[in-house]
Formats: structure tokens, C-alpha cells, sequence
């Protein structure tokens, strides 16, 4: 305890007292060694909570527990034995042999006792859940979640370590290590050590907490010109880790930021919007947390004030999915959905199981449900290994009483040729493949050139995308001056898509192609599967037609309604006609992607999650929730385009939603793309560096005499912006800005983050052909960010440095000299009693008091 520090402590108790008192409590308890020990211990136990996940360390409550038992296995029978030796051995010299003797055989002994029994009755297994461990779940559990994770917390690392408990921590720490070091260090020059110690600590803190609170990361994405030119002005960038609403009612966009409430790393209502979904969701899927998160309306808000937003559900890695929900009452243009069943009393023997099905139960029949959708070709067919059901609505009738034929029966392939013209019809079979036959006495010659299961190419009629179809080729030769020769392209499920195919080509290689020429129709049905299942649908009922084909038989059923079961040509096996919905509106849910699929680099961040926003309105009371996926770049119209969704109120007004980042505006400066550049290593290697060609201009309503200029950015070589050291201005105002920027948080610095490589490809595909001088990409990414405080940081460290090795090595020499220089004089003054000062006179009575005026 220093001298200072008792004339400090006597000070305080002779001067607060009474109502004062509570001060001179707070006080000294800041000037204590004990608070900056307890509030060290507290910032690492933070430290460790926000790095460690919690499983482990409940985990290791248990390792405590083996090593407790295991220090007692061993300990207990060598302290047993070593008492009894001391006990049973009198002489000094044979007791302490004896006693470690015993001990050694002791440990020995229940070291074995340990391995042999203890531990494996001990050591808990995962898969059987044997042996011993506190709070098995939770670890299980949790065993790779930190502590900011969980639902309560849903931060990331920068936002636990910049949040009030770790701030209160280090503001008592700074104002702790401020009281003590006036209350109870000499401000002497021997002390320098330890001063510019305690005031690095303090400048270490106090630039921790300045770059905790102004730190900003980000990223823009800098366009380049179509032209070739400077590309377009970018006045802003998006936040790294801040979500926002992007909302936009018909006059422009609005961002609502979304802060710390919107969650990252668990699932929130997954369920949210599904009322009146007709197609089955996931059994499994947990409908998780509930969520209510208001959006913070404006001032000057775009959206009318009778619409309110609210973030009611959030997948925090997901795949978007189409789910069907009943429109009520149906639309001017409805668009109808069919549910139908298979349903199997007993699975028929020879008949191959379905991919997927489960095993079939002897005791309860099994139930097959499917959702058709006639309108829409690609949702309008289910097709399983050996059989197939197809749905229209108000189908062709010559095509429907084709099918209803029971001439067109008794092969995989039925061509049926119509000249309508002569009256002349024929039908072509499997065994006339690649034969030429005349349509009767029309003039005109078919041949069946071949039966493809699937068409040699994707079909890309707008509509029927994503489908497929079986599809038979028939070459066609008209009569004799009624036109050229083509080959027929027919589809089976798709009849209405079918075209002619000429011999000629266009001009890019193309094959030419037209509508079905009228003066012949032809027919193409495929019956290749056991059977086959045909649906039309009533337009002014909820009635359906039926017909079921398989090689030699035939069932037509007409008028049935929701609930009326078909017995199919197999025994036990039947078709049921379910529910039928008059009209159905799509909407997007998210599906959770399995833990063990998910790219670590994007949990937590948003990339892949969903979120749900409800739409409501305070007078009409009316509402609707829609699941909106997350774009990175939310200011460029293209990639908003394709993840905004659009809210139809019921009124004619209409919403536009984004889910996105925060926008901040760069602070008096914007940034053009000027050129871009990717350095292989060899002529063709792989890209060694990046670097782009970035103009820094001035705001067009904003003066900076240092803009505008132009700096190249490479991965290693960050531009800095708004103040870059320029050789036009003087020596002090360069000195000046450079201190400056790094004490602004408004100074930042643009890293090279990402390109277009495809757009870089593309290009030099096209320099190779001879087509460009040179390869281009259109965009690039540039990490932005700036570092606030770091240099004050660094300062403390400084500090710290010079400050150690004056308080261990300069202190003590100098403590040394001055203890040398006193016993030096002392004995000068002991050999010679006539340079010893004289003594001064002794009062009768003398008193002190510490703190009074002399």
C-alpha cells in the first residue's frame, strides 16, 4: 500500500462522511486492485462466451466430474495406505519409506481400479446413451452453438461484443483504471513506468469502445459502361450485416432497417401465411418460434399510414417452394386444381412398387394423394414408373374420343393419320416403323420414323417449360405439287404443341420450323406404361370425365364427382377422384435446408434466408403474408426484379417488397467504375490479382477541393477515400488530413471483393474469335469499411510497450541508484560527525493531523 493511497484513504474518511458517505463507498471501490480483477476475469468469461460453444462448456461439467472421481479413485487408496504405514511403522526413517511405499502402491492400485471399472461404467457412450453425463440433451444439442445464438440473443460476433454488457464492462474498467491510478500512484518520475502502462490500458479501452461504436463494414457493387466509358455514379454501399425492408408503393423505394430484432440463426413461424394451403405441407416441418417484428414508419414515408408491415416469420437457410392456396371467391379467369388418390387394399402381384412408396400394410389400404392442375402443363401430369395421370379442362373432342377409342388399343404406339380433306384415315402401330404408307387414296405418304420417350430437345414453348413427353417423328410427303416434304414432330401429352419440322435450315443452323400444316392431322398416343389415367374437367361444374387405357382394355367414366373410386385392371389397386378447388393463387413458402447441406459461409448472414411480411390494412382489415427471399443488391433493378414480390390490396393499390440490406450513403463522395483488369499468372493461369480503375468525384452538390481523382484498387492495395496523400498540396495539410482520417470514421477505405468472371469469360471467348480487342466484366465488388479507433488502439499498445520495460528494468535501476546514493551518504555521515546536520529540538509534546493546514 503506497503512501499516496493512505493519505487518499485518510482524506476520505474525515471528509465523507454522513450523506457523502455512499461517495467515498463508490469511490474507493474504484480505486481498488479487486474491481479491475473482477472486471478483467468478466471481459474473458465474455470472451469465451462468445467462442465457445455453450455445449462444451456444459460438457465440461462433466470432464470435472471424470476428474474428480478419477483424482479420488487414485488418491483415496494411497492416503489409506500411507496412514497405515505411519500408523503400523514407529522409526522415522522406515515410516517415510513405508509412507511412500504405500502411497506409490496405492496410486498404483486405484490408478488400475480407474481403467478397469470406473471409467468404462463412467464414459458415456452417444449411440446407447450409457455411462455418465450431465445434461446429455443440452449438450447434444448445442454442442457447436455459442451463447449469442440462441433465440434469446440471434447476434452476430461484432454485434455480442459491441452490446452493453461488454460496453459496461469496459467503460467501469477505463473509469476503474483512471481513479486508481490518481488515487494511488506518485505522480513521480520513477512511476513513469507504470503510468504510461495504465494509461495505454485506458487508451486501449477507450479506442475499443470508439471503433465498437462507429465501426461500419460493407460492400458496393461499381457498374461499368455498356459504352466503354466511366460507368454509373454509386453514391452508396450496403451494410455487411443490418437487414432492411425495401418497400416501394408506386413514387420510389424505402428502406425500413430491421436492426438487431430480425433473427439469424434459428427459425421463427415457418408456418407463417400457410392458411388455406391445400397442397400438404411437410409433416416434419415444425412451425418454430413465434415472431412479430413492427417495421418503424418514417417521417416522410411513401407508404400510406392506413398500411401497416410486420415481420411475422423468418427461415434462416431455406429453398423457396410454390404452395396452392384457395382464392374465394374464384377469379374472372379461375384457375382450378384436382386432388386424386391411388389407393391400395392389397399392392398387385407383377406389378412394380412406385419409386418412394412406402411398404404396403396387409390390415389398412394406402392412400397416394396427387394435386393436378389442368390449366397448366407442367403441373398437369403425374407420372410414376408404370402408370400416369394427365388433366385438361374442356379438352379437344376429337382428341378426348380418340382416346375413348377402342380401335387405337393393342400396342405401345398408336399413330392415328387423318386427311380431312379425302375423308382418308389409317393408323400406324410399332411394327410399321420406318415403312412408307399411303393415306388410302389421298395422295399423301406417311412414315413412322421413329418413337422417342423424351424429345431430343427441351421443350421451350412458353407454358409447357420444364415438361416432357414422349413424341413420334413422322415424315410426311404431300401429294404431288401441294407442297414440300416435312417431318412431324407429335407430342403425346402435349398434342397442341406439335410442329413441322422442314428441310431447310435458317440462317443461324437453326432447323425451320411452323405449325402443323391443317390438310393432315395426326394423332400420336402413347400407351408404353401398364396404364394410363386420362382426366377432363368440367368448366361449369366440379364433374370430371374419366378414361383408363392399358394394352387391350378400356374404362371411359363420365360425370363423376369428389369422393367416386375407379377400380383399376389390377386387383386391390383403385383411383379415387378427390377435391377439386374452382381456383387456386400460388405463393412462395420456404422449405429449411437439412443442417448437414448448409455452406457455413452463409449462416447467419441472410443469403439464404426467407423472411415473412405481413401486409395489413387498418380499416378495411385485411391482411396478407408473403415470404420474400434475400437479395444482396437490392438498388439494382435487375436483381431486384427477380426477388421483389408484388401485394395486390384489395383496394387497386399495390405494394413491391425487398428483402435486403441497409443502405448507407457514402459521406460527400460517389465512386464510377472506370476499367476493370484480372492478372493471371501466365497468359490463360489463374487469376494472380484484381485490380479496377475507380474515379472519386465530389457529390454533385457537395465542394471537396481533393476530387475528384482516379486510383487503382487491387486485392492488396485498398483505395481510401474521401483523403488520399496527394503530392499538389502542401506538406502540413497532407500531415494534417492523414491524422485526421484516421481518427474519422467518415474516412474509408475500398478493397477488391469480387468481379464478374462469367461476364470476363464470355468476353474473352469473343477476343479469341477476333470479336473484341480485349476482355471486359461488367461489374465488380469492392468491400468497403472503415477503422475507427484503430490507430488509438494502437497508440495504447505503443504505450503499453515503452511502459513495461520502464516499470521492470528503468524503475528498478533507478530504485537501486537512489538506495545506493542514500547509503552512500549515510556513510559519509557515520565517518564524519562533523558534516551531520544537527539535530533538531524535541517538543515536549507534538501532534499530527493528517489533511490539517500546517
Amino acid at each position: 500500500m503506497s503512501a499516496k493511497w493512505r493519505r487518499v484513504q485518510a482524506w476520505d474518511r474525515e471528509h465523507l462522511t454522513g450523506v457523502l458517505t455512499p461517495v467515498r463507498l463508490i469511490i474507493g471501490a474504484l480505486s481498488t486492485i479487486t474491481l479491475a480483477v473482477v472486471l478483467l476475469v468478466g471481459i474473458s468469461l465474455y470472451s469465451v462466451l462468445a467462442s465457445v460453444p455453450i455445449g462444451m462448456l456444459a460438457l465440461g461439467l462433466t470432464w470435472l466430474m471424470y476428474i474428480a472421481v478419477c483424482m479420488a479413485a487414485v488418491a483415496v487408496p494411497a492416503l489409506g495406505l500411507a496412514a497405515l504405514g505411519r500408523a503400523l511403522v514407529k522409526k522415522q526413517a522406515p515410516r517415510f519409506v513405508a509412507t511412500i511405499a504405500a502411497i506409490l502402491t496405492g496410486g498404483i492400485a486405484g490408478a488400475l481400479v480407474w481403467v478397469q471399472w470406473i471409467w468404462p461404467a463412467l464414459r458415456f457412450d452417444e449411440v446407447y446413451g450409457t455411462g455418465f453425463r450431465l445434461f446429455p440433451q443440452f449438450v447434444a444439442a448445442y454442442q457447436g452453438t455459442t451463447l449469442r445464438r440462441l433465440p434469446a440473443f440471434e447476434m452476430t460476433e461484432l454485434e455480442f461484443y459491441a452490446w452493453w454488457p461488454m460496453q459496461a464492462m469496459l467503460i467501469l474498467f477505463v473509469t476503474n483504471m483512471i481513479v486508481a491510478t490518481i488515487r494511488r500512484i506518485e505522480f513521480k518520475f520513477v512511476n513513469i513506468g507504470v503510468l504510461t502502462v495504465h494509461t495505454g490500458i485506458v487508451t486501449i479501452a477507450v479506442g475499443s469502445l470508439y471503433y465498437q461504436v462507429f465501426k461500419q463494414e460493407g460492400d458496393t457493387l461499381l457498374v461499368a459502361s455498356s459504352t466503354g466509358g466511366v460507368g454509373q455514379a454509386q453514391q452508396a454501399f450496403f451494410d455487411r450485416e443490418d437487414p432492411a425492408l425495401w418497400v416501394n408503393a408506386g413514387m420510389g423505394w424505402e428502406q425500413r432497417p430491421l436492426g438487431g430484432k430480425l433473427p439469424r440463426y434459428n427459425d421463427y413461424s415457418l408456418l407463417a401465411g400457410t392458411a388455406g394451403v391445400i397442397e400438404p405441407i411437410q409433416p416434419e416441418l415444425e412451425p418454430g418460434r413465434p415472431l412479430r417484428i413492427e417495421t418503424r414508419r418514417r417521417d416522410a414515408s411513401i407508404v400510406p399510414e392506413d398500411i401497416t408491415l410486420s415481420i411475422v416469420g423468418y427461415a434462416t437457410y431455406a429453398e423457396p417452394a410454390t404452395m396452392l392456396i384457395e382464392q374465394d371467391p374464384p377469379r374472372s379467369d379461375p384457375r382450378p386444381v384436382r386432388r386424386v388418390f391411388f389407393v391400395i387394399d392389397r399392392f398387385p402381384e407383377g406389378m412394380p412398387m412406385p419409386a418412394g412408396a412406402p411398404p404396403i400394410s396387409p390390415d389398412e389400404p394406402q392412400r397416394f394423394a396427387f394435386l393436378l392442375q389442368p390449366d397448366r402443363p407442367n403441373a398437369s401430369v403425374v407420372d410414376l414408373s408404370q402408370m400416369s395421370v394427365q388433366s385438361w379442362r374442356g379438352i379437344e373432342s376429337e382428341r378426348w374420343a380418340m382416346l375413348a377409342d377402342e380401335s387405337t388399343l393393342g400396342g405401345p404406339v398408336s399413330v392415328t393419320i387423318t386427311v380431312p380433306a379425302a375423308a382418308a384415315s389409317i393408323t400406324l402401330t410399332s411394327g410399321d416403323l420406318r415403312r412408307p404408307v399411303e393415306v388410302a387414296d389421298s395422295g399423301w405418304t406417311v412414315t413412322l420414323e421413329q418413337v422417342l420417350p423424351e424429345p431430343p430437345f427441351p421443350i421451350v414453348t412458353e407454358g409447357y417449360r420444364d415438361t416432357t413427353s414422349s413424341v413420334a417423328m413422322v415424315r410426311v410427303e404431300p401429294p404431288e405439287g401441294a407442297g414440300e416434304p416435312f417431318t412431324r414432330w407429335v407430342y403425346h401429352r402435349f398434342p397442341e404443341i406439335s410442329q413441322d419440322i422442314l428441310d431447310d435450315t435458317l440462317d443461324d443452323g437453326r432447323p425451320n420450323r411452323r405449325d402443323p400444316d391443317p390438310a393432315i392431322d395426326i394423332h400420336f398416343i402413347d400407351q408404353s406404361q401398364l396404364f394410363q389415367v386420362y382426366l377432363n374437367e368440367h368448366t361449369r361444374s366440379d364433374r370430371v370425365d374419366l378414361i383408363v387405357r392399358w394394352d387391350d382394355g378400356l374404362i371411359v367414366r363420365e360425370g363423376l364427382r369428389g369422393g367416386d373410386r375407379v377400380q383399376l385392371p389390377y386387383e386391390g389397386l383403385s383411383f379415387e377422384v378427390g377435391t377439386r378447388w374452382a381456383d387456386v393463387i400460388e405463393r412462395e413458402r420456404p422449405i429449411p435446408v437439412p443442417a448437414i447441406d448448409q455452406e457455413g459461409d452463409f449462416i447467419g448472414r441472410h443469403d439464404r434466408a426467407m423472411m415473412a411480411v405481413e401486409v395489413s390494412t387498418v380499416d378495411a382489415d385485411w391482411s396478407r403474408t408473403v415470404w420474400l427471399p434475400f437479395a444482396r443488391y437490392s438498388d439494382l433493378p435487375d436483381l431486384r426484379a427477380s426477388t421483389q414480390r408484388r401485394v395486390e390490396l384489395p383496394d387497386g393499390r399495390w405494394l413491391a417488397l425487398v428483402f435486403g440490406r441497409v443502405q448507407q450513403r457514402l459521406p460527400g463522395f460517389q465512386l464510377r467504375l472506370i476499367d476493370f483488369e484480372m492478372l493471371a499468372y501466365d497468359h490463360r493461369g489463374a487469376p494472380r490479382d484484381y485490380q479496377s480503375l475507380v474515379r472519386v468525384e465530389p457529390l454533385p452538390d457537395s465542394t471537396r477541393p481533393s476530387m475528384p481523382y482516379d486510383h487503382v484498387t487491387k486485392l492488396n492495395a485498398p483505395l481510401k477515400a474521401p483523403f488520399l496523400w496527394s503530392d499538389s498540396r502542401p506538406l502540413v495539410s497532407n500531415l494534417v488530413g492523414e491524422i485526421l482520417s484516421h481518427l474519422q470514421p467518415t474516412q474509408f477505405k475500398f478493397s477488391q471483393a469480387g468481379w464478374d468472371r462469367q461476364g470476363w469469360e464470355e468476353s474473352q471467348e469473343l477476343v479469341d474469335q477476333g470479336l473484341l480487342e480485349r476482355p471486359a466484366a461488367r461489374f465488380t465488388i469492392l468491400g468497403v469499411g472503415n477503422n475507427p479507433g484503430i490507430h488509438v488502439i494502437a497508440l495504447g499498445g505503443v504505450l503499453m510497450g515503452v511502459g513495461i520495460p520502464w516499470a521492470f528494468y528503468v524503475k528498478p535501476w533507478l530504485l537501486r541508484r537512489k538506495k545506493l546514493r542514500i547509503q552512500r551518504e549515510l556513510a559519509e555521515a557515520t565517518s564524519n560527525p562533523a558534516a551531520r546536520p544537527a539535530e533538531p529540538a524535541t517538543p515536549a509534546r507534538q501532534t499530527e493531523t493528517i489533511g490539517a493546514p500546517s
